[in-house]
């Protein structure tokens, strides 16, 4: 439904380094929690990083089988293409993203630049990115508990979050825009080649 509060996750590969594990069990956790909320889940049912999880083929698999869930609001769209993608980011109520310490993700900078509100891995690259608790709500890398209270605190206050996501945005054009980006590299290459 149009009102329909949206939880969101966007992932390449539905796996441990992202926090699949346990975006899904938090996911369950808001679903029984708010019977008008759906999660939508963006992305393949692949592994890029580390392995099979013991007895099931995929993450996915195993979190469908182990984790109970009402199967008509727990939505797995796959790819999207980028405009459908980007109606989603712009639509949703609670983005999570979760990560170990590790490379940040370009889908961390689409959320904010489209004015999610952000719950997130405590880690440093997404603190390094965001650095500000005023943009994202930071959470416990592994607790699910943690993540699912996030989630619910961002539904429950719909101005909050959407200050919140709001300023996310606004670091977002501040510090990744790519015209930003462009004038540090000049900086960068012009220092470089006068030394």
């Amino acid at each position: 439904p149009d009102d329909a509060p949206i939880i969101t996750f966007t992932t390449r590969g539905m796996e441990p380094m992202r926090g699949f594990p346990t975006f899904m069990s938090a996911a369950s956790k808001v679903l029984q929690s708010r019977s008008d909320a759906h999660v939508v889940i963006a992305g393949n049912d692949t592994i890029h990083y580390g392995r099979k999880p013991d007895g099931y083929d995929t993450w996915k698999a195993k979190a469908l089988a182990e984790i109970t869930f009402p199967k008509d609001r727990l939505h797995f769209t796959g790819l999207m293409r980028k405009s459908e993608y980007a109606r989603l980011l712009r639509r949703t109520n609670a983005h999570v993203y979760l990560t170990r310490p590790f490379v940040l993700s370009w889908s961390l900078i689409e959320a904010m630049a489209s004015a999610a509100p952000i719950i997130c891995s405590d880690v440093a690259p997404v603190r390094e990115a965001i650095g500000d608790d005023l943009a994202a709500r930071f959470v416990p890398n592994h607790d699910p508990e943690a993540v699912s209270d996030a989630v619910l605190a961002c539904l429950g206050d719909a101005n909050g979050a959407q200050k919140m996501g709001q300023r996310a945005r606004q670091l977002a054009l501040d510090t990744f825009d790519v015209r930003v980006c462009f004038r540090a590299l000049e900086t960068l290459f012009h220092n470089t080649i006068k030394v």
